[in-house]
């Protein structure tokens, strides 16, 4: 998703700002600018919307022919991709990681966007579900309101995704650091660490707290 290159390339659009992960020609672009990022220092490169479109987007291109409705055909594109990512960053020295969405980890399809941790893990160095209690609806996992219930929801979503996990690849949620106070947050870190998880923490608008963070060791 970039609207700058989308504009630029109307005839590779899904609509709106979405260009087809599915069309190898796509993957110039962000590639390009990974690489990039990787010779300017950073060790890490972080593919964030590595997915196809869901919700309207989804049935406006679909309608129009222009995704795909296989699922094979949607995993394997994300994964082609992802493996390319790989190959070209590896040779730079960077490590490769992927954001998904949370609910990929529950789920036993692609969910429509081409994401499936059996799928996305063997071709990354780390994997990110979106682990964001407020994501869930009401009922989930006997819940009425996941939100107020971040330590089980994390641990849920980590437990039920380790046995999909390819042999070597780092697991690294991020999780939710909105509408939270300190031990909500640190509830979600202490269920990640007790697996033996990394974690991210998610603020829209860049706001940490020193309370949300473990004590430092000695």
């Amino acid at each position: 998703e970039d609207d700058h290159w989308a504009r630029a390339r109307p005839e590779n659009r899904l609509g709106g700002t979405w260009m087809s992960i599915a069309d190898e020609a796509n993957w110039d672009y962000p590639l390009g600018l990974a690489v990039e990022a990787c010779g300017l220092g950073f060790d890490e490169i972080q593919f964030d919307y590595v997915r196809f479109p869901d919700g309207r987007t989804a049935q406006q291109a679909k309608a129009a022919g222009r995704i795909s409705t296989s699922q094979d055909e949607r995993t394997e594109a994300v994964a082609g991709f992802l493996a390319e990512a790989r190959d070209q960053l590896h040779a730079e020295g960077c490590a490769v990681s992927a954001a998904i969405f949370g609910i990929i980890t529950a789920s036993v399809t692609d969910e429509g966007i081409g994401q499936r941790v059996e799928t996305v893990t063997p071709v990354v160095d780390a994997v990110s579900p979106m682990l964001y209690p407020s994501h869930y609806g009401p009922g989930w996992i006997g819940y009425d309101d996941p939100n107020d219930h971040p330590g089980p929801v994390v641990a849920h979503a980590l437990d039920i995704a380790e046995p999909k996990m390819a042999d070597g690849t780092l697991m690294r949620p991020w999780i939710q650091g909105f509408y939270y106070n300190g031990p909500q947050v640190l509830a979600q870190i202490a269920e990640a660490e007790k697996r033996g998880a990394g974690w991210i923490i998610w603020n829209v608008y860049g706001n940490y707290r020193q309370d949300w963070l473990p004590p430092a060791g000695p």
